[in-house]
């Protein structure tokens, strides 16, 4: 049980590499999870979400308290046809996210399928998902074969960068931040234009 701010309850506390390893190896409904500093990441790797084999990746509280997540890498390799992956994967209705930035974050994708689909964020949110003043910054890397399409950011003329930050089972981009915090709040804000993040190899 964690005293703070005048707030109790039980929640993990997140201050260490270590700790966020663990946090994002749990993120189902009924987890509660603490910032209690900021983290230098920079040697922590953890892996993107399928939606395929997860279709909620991020389902539970976090909150951020103003601290800050640095150079955190997310991986994926061996993306197969068919498949869609998101830094969070899929965002379920319990999910609570407040206050918390990720500076530098580090998004690599390696493709091997002919079709996929790949956000930096997530695939899809649910109704009653509550994101509040989150903050990413960081680069998208994809890998990938000249025959293989990454259907989200693919357009007649090549490849079109809006939408490739969030998404859902559309394909459909959700560019408005407001929109996305279904149940109020600022909701995600991606700090740079799309098409400056992105690198397609």
């Amino acid at each position: 049980t964690v005293y703070a701010k005048y707030i109790t309850g039980d929640w993990t506390i997140v201050k260490t590499s270590n700790d966020l390893s663990s946090m994002f190896n749990s993120l189902t409904a009924g987890k509660r999870y603490w910032l209690f500093n900021d983290i230098n990441a920079s040697k922590l790797k953890v892996n993107a979400v399928d939606y395929s084999t997860a279709p909620i990746g991020l389902d539970c509280e976090i909150k951020g308290n103003g601290y800050k997540i640095s150079n955190l890498t997310v991986v994926k390799s061996s993306i197969e046809n068919g498949k869609t992956v998101a830094m969070f994967g899929a965002i379920g209705q319990h999910a609570k996210v407040t206050d918390l930035t990720f500076e530098n974050v580090k998004v690599e994708y390696n493709v091997i399928g002919a079709s996929v689909s790949l956000y930096f964020v997530f695939s899809d949110i649910a109704d009653g998902a509550q994101i509040s003043n989150v903050k990413i910054s960081g680069t998208m890397s994809i890998e990938k074969s000249a025959s293989s399409t990454i259907d989200n950011m693919y357009a007649a003329e090549g490849y079109d960068y809006t939408n490739c930050l969030f998404g859902d089972e559309e394909d459909e981009a959700y560019l408005d931040a407001d929109y996305i915090a279904s149940s109020g709040g600022t909701g995600f804000v991606v700090e740079g234009e799309a098409k400056d993040f992105v690198v397609v190899d």
